[in-house]
């Protein structure tokens, strides 16, 4: 949605514009309060200070010529305000132009000129800026607002807002077969076994129910259309082809939501129109019948005033009139419009004309006359007009009636009347107490009818209040539906957008795994090229390497025996001791070194020339290196026969220099040949080395286009379905990222009410045992209360128990409760006496027996008890004389000196212990400082970097001491 705003630019002066004020010569209380000031700032420069000096100096040399100029200057201002006001209190025919008054005409005519230039300068600048804004406002409606094929529109209740959204969304799903989807064994089998009629029986069925199943279209367009048969589903959009397929039918689909939307929309619209002009209707209505209260309590004096209150039209916002922003209404400049002198002519003119016409339709008043004469000035009597017509006094009741005026407005005509009070009221005869009693029955019958009228007013006043309520309540409640239906096809929308964008996210993850598998293949091809080139030249080497080692073998084979052919022919012609001699000058070489030159070019050069005895004198010696000259002249003073010893012929010196120059030669080629095959196996280890490398890499390079693969293969098979569900179902933390549903679990709704079902099982279960304890625990608090009341009455009884066994009660009373309870009475005769005197005495001697058998009893305790002390005893005595051993026979200065031991061990191990610690905390320091040592040196010198085995041997090492 593109909205454009009106450009509410300030309109720049012009720098060339001259701004003039009234200029007016200071007042004498500014002169004085300017002469009296003293003070003076110090950042003031001491030249403006000097020159505020000189300039009070002056005032107070000039103040007196000041203070009469400026008292005359008063003077004039007085009568000149006095001849103003004197002039325009006098007539018009008698009063002078302003211009007679002013007493500086030149400069007052040049400031008018000036005035007047730059008035006009002003008007061109602002007819220039106003035509630079024209064009830059048609262009902004010509290229934001013209296209638009439908303007943006917001319409407004009481407390919310909806606005026209040019987007919408689609849905539809499409039956396919896709290959890629993994189908289970199952059901493959299942599909093979079945009949081809069959299959396509359940194909079909499948199709249709999955056509009225839009569980998984991902979005909800089929809620208010039937979404196009042709889309695909979300499974199914893999080419390219499905996905333009895709966007065409979205954008379709989009386009018929936008419509939909816009053409509730657009009824909406319409509604408010409708509902304003009703509002403002029954606000027309509203204030009339308030008029008519307030007419009402004027006319019948009521002291209850009836509160008039302020009916509020609705107005249309800014923003529900966008034409607004292209044109501008004349409500909205603060200024009013110019008017040229001409237009103000041709206004004149016509206001005029219009005062014309109303003089003749006053002069020809016949109709309006007619009317008053036929209908009292109305063209239909109504009721409410006639209860508002005041009742005509009796005929007794009138002084005199005086007609005072009347005038015509529209067609009511009125007539004032002055009246008084006429006849005493003791002079009414019958005629006139008739008529005053007709007048206040009417009165009171007028009166009654005013209370209707204003009965009804106020009925219809507060049915226009509840219309008008009910109406608002109703036009936002469908404006609220439609914001509900914005957000919802506004979901839909982002559903499609999603569902469109994820379609083409998964396109663009493909063609990026297409480009990095290209890539990484011309990789593994490049890679796998430049290996059998390697190959090819390694191969090439090893055969050379080959022959150079069977050549080494040769010469090495062939030196040998240079040795043994100069022992076996010296022996046979010389003497053993000359042939020793011989083998030491035969050993004998040059004192020069060679090591700098190493080329095999050089040694295979020495080799030739050794044998061919080049002078250095000769061409071919110059291009070689002075160190070879030197070892070629120091082999020609060897050759010299001053250096033959002493008993050897020429002959045999010839023969021993020939063979030691064969012998030299034998060394250059062997150390060449040498030379060669090192170089040829430092090649070989070079190639084997680059070539185990992009081996390495190649290896790599196959894993990481198969774990691409994979991942391709993933992406593909494992799709993301996008489902629109209530938000009361998604149990997991939202970002508003699709990564968190990474993870989710999508579960049916049958297992889910398969575990609510398993939940309310268990909960049953739980709230029965929590009852069934609940109960349990009841019992058990009534068994304990019922316990405790026992336990209180046992205690009650035991007490009265006790109470009753503290009362003594002879036998004597206890026979005579007996016999009274057996209603017997005593007996007291000599025989009864007796008897119960044998009885006491034989109770007493039971007491007696009782009493000496408890006394046995003790005394055979406590012997008892002292069998048991003296065992005791005996004990304690045999347990002193044990212990007075041992410590006879302890060692204590032993035990001293095995504590001390023990102690020593154990102040060893905590000192080698805190030892260890140390050395620890001091490596780890040299490690850090190490550290840091090296982070500097990096800072300003490069460093090499040294091996993981050399450094894991230093730690080692460092650890190890």
């Amino acid at each position: 949605m593109l909205t454009v705003l009106k450009l509410l630019q300030p309109i720049p002066q012009s720098p060339n514009t001259i701004s003039y004020t009234s200029k007016s010569l200071p007042c004498e209380a500014e002169i004085s309060s300017l002469l009296d000031e003293t003070v003076i700032d110090a950042a003031v420069p001491w030249i403006e200070q000097a020159e505020r000096e000189r300039l009070e100096e002056k005032g107070k040399i000039y103040e007196p010529e000041h203070e009469a100029i400026f008292a005359e200057f008063g003077e004039i201002k007085h009568q000149l305000k006095e001849l103003l006001n004197h002039n325009e209190r006098a007539p018009v025919e008698e009063r002078f132009p302003l211009q007679v008054f002013n007493l500086n005409a030149e400069a007052t005519e040049k400031l008018t000129q000036e005035a007047n230039h730059t008035k006009d300068e002003e008007k061109k600048r602002l007819q220039q800026f106003i035509e630079s804004q024209k064009d830059i406002n048609e262009k902004l409606i010509e290229n934001c607002w013209m296209i638009m094929s439908k303007k943006p529109w917001k319409i407004r209740q009481h407390l919310e807002k909806v606005r026209v959204y040019r987007e919408t969304e689609l849905n539809a799903s499409h039956d396919a077969l896709l290959p890629w989807k993994p189908t289970p064994t199952y059901q493959l089998e299942s599909i093979l076994n079945r009949d081809p009629e069959y299959a396509n029986e359940l194909d079909n069925l499948a199709r249709a129910s999955l056509e009225k199943s839009y569980a998984l279209s991902g979005t909800t367009t089929h809620q208010f259309f039937q979404p196009y048969a042709l889309r695909y589903d979300q499974l199914e959009v893999v080419t390219f082809e499905q996905l333009y397929f895709e966007l065409i039918y979205g954008d379709l689909e989009i386009e018929k939501l936008r419509t939909l939307f816009n053409e509730k929309f657009e009824q909406i619209k319409t509604l408010k129109h409708e509902e304003m002009e009703l509002v403002l209707k029954r606000n027309r209505r509203a204030r009339y019948v308030q008029q008519e209260l307030v007419f009402l309590g004027n006319l019948m004096a009521d002291r209850n005033k009836f509160e008039v209150t302020e009916i509020e039209d609705p107005k249309y916002a800014a923003d529900e009139r966008p034409d607004t922003i292209i044109h501008t209404e004349d409500s909205e400049i603060p200024v009013p419009p110019y008017i040229s002198p001409s237009v103000e002519r041709l206004l004149e003119l016509e206001r005029q004309e219009r005062e014309r016409r109303q003089r003749e339709l006053l002069e020809d008043d016949f109709k309006d006359r007619a009317l008053v004469t036929m209908m009292d000035g109305v063209l239909e009597h109504r009721w409410e007009d006639e209860i508002k017509k005041s009742l005509p006094l009796p005929q007794c009741l009138v002084l005199e009636a005086m007609i005072c005026g009347q005038e015509h407005r529209l067609t009511l005509f009125v007539v004032f009347c002055l009246q008084e009070i006429g006849k005493e009221p003791q002079h009414y005869n019958e005629t006139d107490i008739r008529e005053v009693n007709e007048y206040e029955e009417q009165s009171r019958v007028l009166h009654q009818e005013r209370l209707r009228y204003r009965k009804m007013l106020q009925d219809e006043l507060h049915e226009l209040a509840i219309s008008l309520d009910e109406q608002i309540k109703r036009f936002n409640t469908a404006v609220a539906k439609l914001t509900l239906q914005k957000i919802v096809i506004e979901a839909a929308i982002r559903q499609e957008e999603m569902r469109i964008l994820r379609a083409t996210l998964y396109n663009h993850a493909r063609l990026v795994y297409d480009a990095n598998v290209a890539r990484l293949r011309a990789q593994i091809e490049q890679n796998a090229d430049y290996t059998d080139q390697l190959t090819e030249v390694l191969n090439e080497f090893q055969e050379k390497a080959a022959d150079y080692r069977n050549t080494y073998d040769t010469l090495r084979t062939k030196d040998r025996l240079l040795d043994k052919q100069f022992k076996i022919n010296f022996s046979d012609t010389a003497q053993s001791a000359l042939v020793d001699q011989a083998y030491k000058i035969f050993k004998r070489r040059p004192k020069t070194q060679l090591r700098s030159i190493v080329t095999v070019s050089v040694f295979q050069d020495m080799a030739k020339r050794i044998v061919a005895k080049k002078t250095p004198g000769t061409h071919g010696n110059l291009l070689l290196p002075k160190e070879c000259q030197d070892y070629l002249a120091h082999c020609e003073s060897l050759d010299q026969p001053s250096n033959c010893p002493a008993g050897m012929d020429s002959s045999l010196w010839q023969t021993l220099i020939k063979m030691r120059r064969i012998k030299i030669e034998s060394e250059f080629r062997l150390k060449s040949c040498e030379l060669m095959l090192s170089d040829a196996e430092a090649a070989i280890a070079a190639f084997q080395r680059e070539i185990t490398s992009k081996r390495n890499v190649l290896t790599s390079l196959e894993q990481t286009l198969e774990q691409l693969q994979n991942d391709q293969f993933e992406a593909a098979t494992n799709r993301t379905v996008q489902l629109v569900m209530k938000r009361g179902w998604i149990e997991i933390q939202q970002s508003g990222r699709t990564s968190d549903f990474d993870r989710c679990v999508l579960i049916h709704r049958t297992d889910v009410e398969d575990i609510n079902a398993i939940i309310r099982r268990a909960g049953t279960k739980k709230l029965n045992a929590m009852i069934n304890a609940a109960l349990f625990r009841r019992k058990i608090i009534f068994q304990e209360w019922e316990h405790r009341a026992l336990k209180l009455q046992l205690r009650d009884l035991r007490d009265q128990l006790a109470t009753v066994e503290k009362c003594k009660i002879t036998k004597e009373v206890q026979s005579w409760l007996k016999m009274k309870g057996m209603k017997r009475s005593e007996d007291f005769s000599q025989m009864a006496l007796e008897k119960k005197i044998r009885n006491a005495v034989q109770n007493e001697e039971e007491m007696l027996q009782e009493l000496k058998t408890a006394l046995e009893e003790i005394e055979q305790r406590i012997a008892t008890k002292r069998k048991e002390n003296k065992q005791l005893d005996q004990q304690t005595r045999t347990l002193n004389i044990d212990v007075t051993e041992q410590h006879l026979q302890r060692d204590a200065e032993l035990e001293q000196m095995e504590q001390k031991a023990t102690q020593d061990r154990m102040t060893a191990i905590v000192e080698r212990a805190r030892l260890v610690r140390l050395v620890q905390a001091q490596h780890t320091h040299i490690l850090e400082l190490g550290t840091m040592l090296e982070l500097q040196r990096l800072k300003t010198y490069p460093t090499l970097t040294a091996s993981t085995s050399v450094m894991t041997h230093n730690v080692h090492h460092l650890l190890g001491n």
